[in-house]
Formats: structure tokens, sequence, C-alpha cells
């Protein structure tokens, strides 16, 4: 925004040294830089929302706050999330079992052309 000062009434035109400026262009410059500012704020709140996932928590005082809860949760609830979490982590192992399974061979049949194209 230009510095000016005010010479009089809402019909007079303001001065920046040598350059006139009239009202209408320095609401200009004000609208202008009203949108930068705008610009910025969002910029900053899409940093701290990358900060803080949930927008309510910072990311160190969330697993606080899982921890708490599952402190305090009954020992049927554990037994069922431990049970649930067993489950899971034999359905992976026979899932990376069959991947790992699968790769070796695509990897086989790659060699096996590359070497047949020799």
């Amino acid at each position: 925004i230009p510095e000016v000062e005010a010479t009089g009434g809402s019909c007079e035109s303001l001065h920046n040294g040598q350059e006139e400026v009239k009202k209408d262009d320095l609401s200009d410059a004000r609208i202008e830089a009203r949108i930068q500012n705008r610009h910025i704020e969002s910029q900053k709140l899409r940093r701290v929302r990358k900060r803080s996932p949930h927008r309510k928590i910072a990311f160190g005082h969330l697993g606080k706050v899982i921890a708490a809860r599952w402190k305090a949760i009954s020992p049927e609830e554990h037994t069922k999330y431990q049970s649930s979490s067993s489950e899971d982590g034999r359905r992976y192992k026979k899932e990376l079992a069959v991947f790992k399974t699968l790769e070796t061979q695509r990897r086989r049949r790659e060699i096996f052309t590359e070497y047949r194209m020799k």
C-alpha cells in the first residue's frame, strides 16, 4: 500500500510525493493487500493443519490420549482386541507367504525370458 496523506474532502485526491493517487486507486491497493494477507493466513492455517492432522489435538498428545483410553478399558475388551490382532497377524503372514512365492516365480520368469532372448 503506498503511503499517502489526505488533503481534504471526499472528492479530493490523495498525494504520494510527486504522484497524485486517487481514492479509488488507494482502495484497490487496500483490497489487493487484504487478498495477499488472506492468502498468507490460509498458508499458515495449512501449516498448522499439517502439524496436527486431527485439527483438535497434537500428534504427541493424541498418543497419550489413546494410551490412557487403552489402560481404562476392561480386561474382556483387552482380550477381544488382542485376539483380533493375533488373527490379523496370522492372515498377514499367510498373505505375505503367498506374495513372496508369486514374486519369486515372477522373477524367475523374467530371468528366464531375458536368458532366452540373449
